[in-house]
């Protein structure tokens, strides 16, 4: 890798029609359902202004978040708690593995110093995983921009982590 690049978009699966035919498209498979899981993992900064999330999901509602963010001194360790299946569907109806594959494959690569996002949806099988800018400030300098529909299952996930964790915002 060299010195202006961090990371290069990476671990979609090589044939994800079977992924693809549980998530993907603005639909879910019911009965898939409860075998999903889905993975949030951004970290960036600088020592003294280090930020980071983790959120995982499944498709049975049940949600783990951490926070730390040292502008805001904050430090939220793992926390554990539940959503309804809906909320869950709805992140995993925007997850469209074939669009994440395709992205994977086009995006630029990402500058140094970058708030980085990577992306993972599972269905215990197989996994389709995209990296991303996570920090819009910077992705929009950068020119790098994620599809609409997995810019919302972003959305949701940051949504379902700040509840879970009682604030108004876990973003970078």
């Amino acid at each position: 890798m060299n010195d202006n690049e961090k990371a290069t978009p990476g671990g979609i699966p090589q044939d994800p029609t079977p992924l693809a035919a549980k998530v993907g498209a603005g639909r879910v498979a019911p009965e898939d359902v409860s075998s999903l899981r889905v993975t949030l993992d951004i970290e960036g900064g600088s020592a003294d202004d280090r930020y980071e999330f983790h959120f995982r999901g499944s498709g049975s509602g049940d949600t783990q978040v951490e926070v730390k963010n040292r502008l805001r001194q904050l430090e939220i360790l793992p926390k554990f708690g539940e959503v309804s299946a809906d909320e869950m569907i709805d992140v995993f109806t925007n997850l469209d593995v074939s669009q994440m594959s395709v992205v994977g494959q086009s995006l630029p690569p990402i500058p140094p110093d970058s708030t980085v996002g990577i992306l993972t949806v599972s269905d215990g099988r197989q996994e389709a995983t995209v990296v991303f800018m996570a920090d819009e400030g910077q992705a929009k300098a950068a020119g790098f921009e994620l599809p609409e529909d997995l810019r919302r299952a972003v959305d949701k996930i940051f949504e379902i982590g700040a509840r879970q964790v009682d604030l108004e915002s876990v973003r970078p």
